[in-house]
């Protein structure tokens, strides 16, 4: 309860012009991402693709080759893309869907009050949604994706 609370005090209409202290959240994203992929890469899609691409082998010996890893593996992958990129599209629609520019794009670059492109304000939850786009695409694409034998 006491998360929601907090939550509730903040002003996600705020808006400000973007500075260095908006990029405070990242190392919390930084922590939260790979510890929430990792449980559900363990407790949730690995049962999942089992259950997908093993279900008619049920009955025979299951033996983990290789092969069969490599499927698991991929499988994970491919599902914690979808669950990310379905994840920020419904963040995105949920963060824009108020916003004057959403059905008339002029207003995106003649911002509230006459404000020009680039030197427009940023509303807090459109910061919030940045920082959650961003990390995934700077950090985990451009460093995770050369550590690991993924490929992007």
């Amino acid at each position: 309860m006491g998360l929601v609370k907090v939550l509730r005090t903040i002003d996600f209409e705020h808006e400000s012009y973007p500075t260095y202290e908006d990029f405070a959240i990242l190392p919390a994203f930084a922590i939260f991402f790979p510890t929430f992929r990792y449980f559900l890469d363990i407790y949730v899609f690995e049962g999942i693709g089992r259950q997908l691409i093993f279900a008619k082998e049920n009955h025979k010996l299951d033996v983990d080759t290789e092969e069969r890893k490599k499927k698991i593996r991929k499988f994970k992958e491919s599902a914690w893309k979808c669950a990310y990129y379905l994840s920020a599209e419904i963040l995105a629609l949920i963060v824009t869907h108020n916003e004057p520019w959403f059905t008339n794009t002029i207003n995106f670059w003649i911002g509230p009050n006459n404000q020009r492109w680039p030197d427009q304000k940023a509303k807090l939850k459109l910061k919030g949604l940045y920082m959650y786009t961003g990390w995934i695409l700077c950090v985990f694409h451009l460093c995770f994706s050369f550590l690991g034998n993924e490929k992007v």
